[in-house]
């Protein structure tokens, strides 16, 4: 009877560590992607609108100003 619980205390560790893991992952994944997207950003005009930068050019949208990256620039 005690090496069942035992057992059973190990596998419920076992399973909160790999939990732990996944979580990890998740968020690390999340964070490489949110510092890709970061870098994708006019510094001067898109973090203070908030608006998001087209990924093809590195344009920005028509919420942003000027955008020195864009060909032809983006003065919308």
């Amino acid at each position: 009877y005690r090496i069942a619980s035992s057992s059973i205390a190990k596998m419920k560790t076992a399973v909160f560590l790999v939990g732990l893991l996944f979580l990890g992952l998740v968020f690390a994944d999340e964070a490489a992607i949110d510092s890709e997207f970061d870098q994708s950003i006019d510094k001067r005009g898109c973090i203070a609108t908030g608006s998001f930068c087209t990924l093809s050019k590195g344009c920005c949208t028509k919420n942003c100003g000027w955008n020195f990256k864009c060909n032809p620039p983006n003065q919308k």
